[in-house]
């Protein structure tokens, strides 16, 4: 039988060569993410005041600016006890807890407890030797928890704080040794319990525009970068003219890094006569900066888990090359407060038809109008506060802001507060054409990261983060002509990280354009 040879092949040609740097005649459209992980090296030591306590712990990869054992999404609770006298321990045994406090401020008081682990290390009845002189203990932290039915992210630790009212986020780590009492008959139990901090890290999905880069700059080469929102202004009754319409331009994904800038664009369109009241009498192009400056608030509120001080000891014998940290703390929580504006009864939002109906490619809240009493308290009301005001007197001005949101629900009774997270945002009046019926304005928020925590929600807790546009009547003792005022929330989300590589998209030039086939 005759044996058939395969057919003959013509060499292949060689693979072509493959490079991270470019040519003269390429252009980087993309860069593909690189997470850069770093493992902390730092040692927490936590150990009792007295003598008496059979045991210290070190929990392990902390960074340097920890005070308090603190870990993200994803990290698990690692550490070790040193035992300093294994005769007669029965049992040690450790405890993640994970808890919400609120109160609304009337009365109200509600204790959630969100997360609770229980493991047994070592016991006597189950082990075949001795205790031994280190205990090794990993607890993965979860991703998500069970919140009555609903599947929710765990929420990142913090403390929110209003006189009465208030709302706490918080974690605790607690370690048991029980021993053998006289006679050998008698349980004896020694704990140290810690504050821990959990911080739900993540980055937005995508690159952010470059602080640099104007609105239309980028709207050419890269119109899916922006987002468009449209409000209607509403004007007096006694008027006939059309009611304002503004559009608001903000980056797509709406998620953004703390503490980097947020770019935005605004545009007004309407009848000349009400665009002239947010110029200037001269008609010049003018600078307006937003008087949201942050409120301070120093009270000193007491957390509902206790922990003990640690003494000035050395670290338990099993020492590990990196260095180490005593954990300081006090027997509260020792979260910072937050300066938070003002309370109110809670209102809803009400997004119109049309802004229900806009497509939003994160899964974010609609925007929506908000109620003036929203974003300011009756204690500050504007007309003893004014506005500041350009050189050159206006009639209505533009307010751009970043707001946090927190309301609270516990045994039927609600209530809400707003905290500012932008200290200043500032408007650069860019096109000025009130005969051609539109005003635009660019400009940025530069939130600040202090006292700062993701949002969350659990339980009764929900806490939002949204931009506020407000139209205000910047003339005292003189009425804007048509002008009301209005308010429009344009909910967001606020991420710990930056984009990895802190990649920044930035426009092209005509002749990098053209190099591309690409023609406007």
């Amino acid at each position: 039988m005759s044996t058939l040879c395969p057919p003959s092949y013509s060499p292949s040609s060689a693979s072509p060569s493959y490079s991270a740097v470019l040519r003269p005649e390429e252009v980087c459209l993309t860069r593909t993410a690189r997470a850069h992980h770093h493992r902390a090296t730092r040692v927490l030591v936590l150990d009792h005041e007295s003598k008496s306590c059979p045991f210290s712990a070190a929990f392990l990869h902390q960074h340097d600016e920890c005070e308090v054992p603190t870990y993200g999404r994803g990290d698990a609770v690692d550490g070790y006890i040193a035992l300093h006298n294994t005769t007669g321990v029965v049992s040690v045994a450790v405890k993640l807890i994970g808890q919400t406090q609120l109160s609304t401020g009337s009365g109200g008081k509600h204790t959630f407890p969100f997360l609770q682990y229980n493991f047994e290390l070592w016991h006597q009845e189950t082990a075949e030797s001795a205790a031994p002189d280190h205990l090794d203990f990993v607890l993965p932290l979860p991703t998500h928890i069970d919140d009555n039915g609903v599947e929710r992210l765990l929420p990142s630790s913090s403390r929110t704080m209003f006189s009465g009212p208030y709302a706490i986020v918080e974690y605790a780590f607690k370690i048991t040794v029980s021993t053998r009492g006289l006679g050998g008959v008698f349980k004896k139990s020694h704990s140290l319990s810690t504050p821990i901090t959990y911080v739900h890290r993540s980055h937005p999905p995508q690159a952010s525009l470059g602080r640099d880069e104007s609105f239309l700059s980028t709207l050419k080469v890269a119109p899916e970068e922006w987002m468009l929102l449209e409000t209607t202004v509403p004007q007096a009754s006694s008027t006939s003219t059309s009611p304002l319409s503004c559009t608001v331009a903000l980056p797509a994904s709406r998620i953004f890094t703390m503490p980097q800038p947020i770019p935005f664009h605004i545009q007004l369109t309407g009848s000349p006569d009400v665009l002239r009241q947010f110029l200037p009498s001269s008609g010049a192009a003018h600078v307006v900066r937003s008087s949201s400056t942050l409120d301070h608030d120093d009270r000193i509120h007491r957390s509902g888990l206790s922990s003990l001080r640690p003494r000035s000891l050395s670290p338990p014998t099993r020492s590990p090359s990196s260095s180490s940290h005593r954990i300081q703390h006090s027997h509260t929580l020792s979260a910072p407060s937050t300066p938070y504006t003002h309370l109110h009864t809670l209102p809803a939002f009400q997004p119109t038809a049309s802004q229900t109906s806009s497509p939003f490619s994160s899964p974010l809240a609609s925007p929506g109008l908000l109620s003036p009493d929203s974003l300011h308290s009756a204690s500050s009301s504007r007309s003893s506060s004014p506005l500041p005001l350009p050189e050159d007197d206006v009639d209505a001005m533009l307010q751009v802001g970043l707001h946090r949101r927190v309301t609270l629900s516990v045994f039927g009774d609600r209530a809400w507060m707003v905290k500012k997270l932008a200290p200043e945002a500032t408007l650069e009046l860019t096109q000025c054409e009130p005969d051609a019926g539109w005003l635009a304005w660019s400009g940025t928020i530069v939130p600040s990261s202090d006292s700062w925590s993701p949002a969350s929600r659990i339980g009764g807790l929900n806490i939002n983060d949204y931009i506020s546009l407000e139209v205000l009547r910047a003339k005292r003792g003189r009425m804007s002509r048509g002008v009301q005022p209005h308010s429009y929330a344009i909910p967001v989300k606020l991420v710990t990280d930056p984009f990895p590589d802190s990649t920044v998209v930035t426009s092209l030039d005509e002749h990098e354009l053209s190099g591309l086939g690409l023609v406007f």
